[in-house]
């Protein structure tokens, strides 16, 4: 699968989305009889039932199923498509989805330490920093080292007053490969980076973009 494919169709998606919401509203208005705006808006239905269809084959595909593969590491995280987390080959299920998020939190951040505050804007934005939102990232916290201690992997996740990380050379993870020197288009990145998270908006985009730099590699 192209990946570049994957990121002009949902390009492409948004700008015909908007162009066809425009030539509905004026064909249904006093254009309504206008045969050029009429068939104008019939190439852009087209259009647009093309791209989906793209996208659907994009989103059916095997890409998002499958599981990072690193032998030497007991952990495996996959970014590329939605956030997931493996132990041994199995896929965590979590019970505190915040903690899960908090965790891909730390993986974007790539090892550095993420200070209690910058997690509490974005796991619980709009909320007061106050000592409520507090006691839920440091139950988000606990139960991050508790699972990872029932699967003694404890070494993946470390945290401190005020501020957590992950230790990146204890786990595998598509992204930090691409970091580490790997040819994006070499790997399952098929223009989605943890597209369960908005956040992970920003960093999508530059994978997108070192994508089509490699479009022709």
């Amino acid at each position: 699968m192209d990946v570049y494919i994957a990121y002009l169709a949902r390009e492409i998606k948004t700008s015909v989305n908007s162009i066809y919401n425009n030539l509905n509203i004026l064909r249904m208005g006093e254009y309504r009889d206008n045969i050029y705006l009429e068939n104008a808006f019939i190439s852009a239905e087209y259009l647009l039932h093309l791209v989906n269809s793209t996208l659907n084959i994009i989103e059916d595909s095997d890409v998002d199923k499958c599981l990072p593969d690193e032998p030497n590491k007991r952990v495996a995280v996959r970014t590329f498509g939605e956030f997931d987390i493996f132990i041994d080959g199995e896929l965590i299920e979590f019970a505190n989805n915040k903690a899960k998020e908090l965790f891909a939190v730390c993986i974007d951040n790539c090892g550095g330490e993420v200070a209690m505050k910058k997690v509490i804007n974005l796991l619980w934005e709009g909320r007061d920093y106050d000592e409520k939102v507090k006691r839920l990232y440091r139950k988000a916290i606990v139960y991050l080292n508790t699972l990872f201690e029932e699967y003694g992997v404890e070494a993946v996740f470390s945290n401190g007053r005020g501020h957590c990380h992950v230790n990146r050379h204890e786990l595998y993870c598509d992204y930090y490969e691409v970091l580490d020197g790997k040819n994006i288009r070499e790997t399952l990145f098929n223009g989605k980076y943890m597209s369960n998270y908005s956040w992970a908006e920003e960093t999508c985009g530059i994978l997108c973009r070192l994508a089509s730099i490699h479009l022709y590699d």
